[in-house]
């Protein structure tokens, strides 16, 4: 028992891991790379621009400019970025037919990402959104009970969405009742507790493709 119980923390602690390396990250994004800031080409407002060259991945050259928003760009709030600092993003390509007005700066020598995405600490911050999601699923997987109920008068993910919510109302109904019955077996308790979470996490993931 405690050889499954061990398995079944280890489980608990890898899956959103391994899940997050799985599913994709946003829309597509035509370019993903890791670059070395050369230089910082200034900027107004929430918009800065920087010189970047590339060091591995798919870019539209080997320097180019990437412009990085306090709004729009995730994992770059502090907008920092130093001279010779290596960081791995994601971004398409801006044309001044698209992205025009008065606020965007175009640079004639150089092709120019609007950035999305910057890595944070070895996971894109959509994969850190995930993670939380995923972590805390056995918690939040409670307020399911209620909501399976409310859901055909206020969902709007369709019925695949609610399919998952009944289930994992009816993992935590479940889960409450063998609690109950076996309150008084200490390594049962523990089992039911962590198969439990297991299950919660698995049927959280398929919500996730359905977030991009």
């Amino acid at each position: 028992m405690k050889r499954l119980l061990i398995l079944l923390a280890l489980a608990i602690v890898v899956l959103p891991l391994v899940t997050v390396q799985i599913i994709p990250t946003d829309c597509p994004q035509p370019y993903v790379f890791q670059a070395r800031i050369l230089e910082k080409l200034g900027g107004e407002g929430g918009l800065r621009y920087f010189l970047v060259e590339q060091i591995k991945g798919d870019a539209p050259d080997d320097k180019f400019v990437v412009l990085i928003s306090s709004s729009y760009t995730r994992g770059s709030s502090s907008m920092n970025f130093e001279i010779d600092e290596e960081l791995w993003m994601q971004g398409e390509l801006m044309t001044q037919e698209v992205f025009y007005g008065k606020q965007y700066l175009f640079f004639d020598d150089y092709s120019e990402l609007y950035i999305s995405q910057v890595k944070n600490k070895g996971f894109w911050p959509d994969q850190l959104t995930e993670l939380r999601i995923l972590y805390l699923s056995p918690f939040t997987s409670f307020f399911d009970v209620p909501y399976a109920f409310l859901y055909p008068f206020v969902g709007e993910g369709g019925l695949r969405t609610y399919v998952f919510v009944i289930a994992r109302a009816a993992l935590v109904v479940s889960a409450v009742f063998f609690l109950i019955k076996n309150r008084h077996k200490k390594q049962s308790l523990a089992l039911i507790a962590l198969t439990y979470s297991l299950l919660a996490m698995a049927l959280t993931i398929p919500t996730l493709t359905g977030m991009y």
